[in-house]
């Protein structure tokens, strides 16, 4: 039993970023390319190391002002869970239900409880490895500002490995809810999608309205504790445990993270089968009629393909358009209440002065979050010979895909930026910079998440999570974008004799400068490898 276990464990490690290919190939191009992966990684994870260190940093001081330092740990402990149960929702339906060899994996002879088993240890693997980049430099952070007693760094570092497990098993059990109620109506997706929109809006008013809660100045500290028992009770036991070294707490945080976890298993393993059959069943009402039969160029036709492709998945459309509705919600909430009240209630600290002072280059960190051709040939799976066997134009194919990425950025650049415009009262270079420089970004990321994705496909994926959430081509462009709109803020901050619009200008023509090599090397050097694959 555990060595059927650990071998399906294994063998979605290996799978995870094509490492198993990587390490298998004589191809000294692969292996090189993994070695870049590596440390790409290891780069992508220092990186979101400093930022939740900086994070963490600035939470801090206010805490510090008003003598509550002790709520730190308790603080980035819900906001792990939080993380958790966002990059679990829908991971679930890929990784843990509907994946694309279940009729396979159920034909091997070993035990369902094996499958599930080492599925669930996936998730958590992941999901641990957000908890470290969130929790240990909030925990560096609280020692250097409290020096605790050393039991505090003991029962820190074991609670670590206990904390995603709760938000795992209601992440998973929301992600199979959203799942089963969309199977049932006759457009699947579309329901699935608003489904998943309203989960995440409903969130977000969530925490607009905890946020608002008038505190006693006198009982804050309390008021704050009592709030976060309210939404998640093992907040208080976490807090017991990290803060008052209070071993019986340690102890009952453990058993009822580690029994729910435990019966959860049970129960998924006991109705397994039912709940893929719920899953894979559909509302059929068919009721086909003959109409007119339309003709379009070519470009037109591939576009329609793609857009129809993309809408297919509702994992694709959340993932590559979060940046989008996270950007419209600020500028919605900017509109309504105010740039200082919408920065406290994001605990995103100084948003006036990132706003006011590089407001284009701060839309642009949005877009640069809404990537969908970065995965775009990776989807095409077992099916990409049949656009590269299409007698008509490869380059056209590559445009079809760059036009769904802009399909999804341009329409809300253009009423963010008009928004905050208006409501900021810029001069006429200032709007203008509003528009252009997202503008060239959005046309930066989709043309570079491409070119990523043609020297980093993965073609034989068996879960739509894998290319969407997890594949090399997707974090190299993250970082990608984020390196790119990083070097004008540090800028911008490290220049201050320079005006800032300046340096926006300089940025604007150096992106537009990149775009169109990068968009020369898809039409040469692009079309061959796309041949190639």
């Amino acid at each position: 039993m555990k060595n059927n276990l650990m071998l399906l464990l294994k063998i979605q490690i290996l799978y995870l970023f094509g490492i198993n290919k990587a390490i298998k190939t004589n191809d000294k191009k692969e292996k090189i390319k993994l070695w870049s992966l590596l440390v790409l990684f290891v780069l992508s994870a220092i990186m979101l190391f400093g930022v939740s260190f900086m994070y963490s940093y600035n939470m801090s001081i206010a805490f510090e002002m008003f003598g509550m330092m002790e709520l730190l740990p308790v603080v980035m402990m819900v906001a792990t869970c939080l993380t958790t149960m966002f990059t679990t929702i829908y991971k679930a339906s890929g990784i843990l239900f509907g994946f694309r060899d279940y009729d396979m994996l159920m034909a091997l002879p070993v035990k369902t409880s094996d499958i599930i088993g080492s599925r669930i240890i996936m998730i958590n693997i992941i999901n641990i490895f957000f908890t470290l980049i969130i929790m240990i430099p909030a925990g560096i952070v609280y020692a250097i500002k409290v020096s605790p007693d050393f039991r505090f760094y003991v029962l820190y570092i074991i609670t670590l490995f206990f904390i995603p497990l709760v938000p795992i098993i209601i992440a998973t059990i929301v992600g199979y809810i959203i799942s089963f109620v969309s199977s049932k109506f006759k457009h699947t997706n579309i329901v699935n999608l608003i489904l998943s929109i309203a989960l995440i809006i409903g969130i977000m008013a969530m925490s607009y309205y905890s946020n608002s809660v008038e505190y006693d100045l006198i009982n804050i500290k309390s008021t704050v504790l009592a709030k976060f028992s309210n939404y998640y009770p093992l907040a208080t036991l976490y807090q017991d445990v990290v803060i008052n070294y209070n071993v019986i707490s340690l102890f009952l945080f453990i058993v009822i993270s580690t029994g729910f976890f435990i019966l959860f298993v049970l129960i998924i393993a006991y109705k397994y089968k039912s709940i893929n059959t719920s899953l894979a069943s559909s509302n059929i009402n068919s009721n086909y009629k003959m109409g007119e039969l339309k003709k379009s160029s070519q470009l037109a036709a591939l576009y329609k393909k793609e857009i129809k492709r993309y809408f297919s998945s509702s994992l694709y459309v959340l993932n590559s358009s979060f940046g989008v509705i996270f950007m419209t919600f600020i500028t919605i909430g900017i509109m309504v209440y105010g740039i200082d009240k919408m920065g406290s209630l994001l605990e995103i600290p100084n948003l006036n002065v990132m706003i006011n002072k590089f407001a284009p280059i701060a839309l642009s960190v949005f877009i640069i979050m809404s990537c969908t051709s970065c995965c775009s040939i990776s989807l095409e799976g077992k099916n990409l010979w049949i656009p590269r066997t299409l007698p008509i134009n490869i380059v056209k194919i590559f445009l079809s895909k760059i036009a769904v990425n802009l399909t999804i950025l341009v329409p809300p650049i253009i009423i963010n930026s008009i928004i905050l415009s208006v409501i900021l009262h810029f001069n006429l270079i200032e709007t203008l910079l509003m528009f252009i420089i997202p503008i060239n970004y959005a046309f930066f990321i989709s043309i570079s998440g491409l070119v990523i994705n043609l020297n980093l496909p993965n073609l034989q994926w068996v879960s739509e999570v894998t290319v969407i959430k997890q594949s090399a081509s997707v974090l190299v462009a993250m970082v990608v974008g984020l390196l790119s709109v990083a070097i004008p803020i540090v800028l911008i901050f490290k220049l201050p004799e320079i005006s800032a619009n300046k340096i926006i200008m300089v940025t604007a023509f150096v992106i537009a400068l990149i775009n169109l090599i990068l968009y020369k090397y898809l039409c040469t050097l692009g079309v061959k490898i796309f041949k190639q694959l």
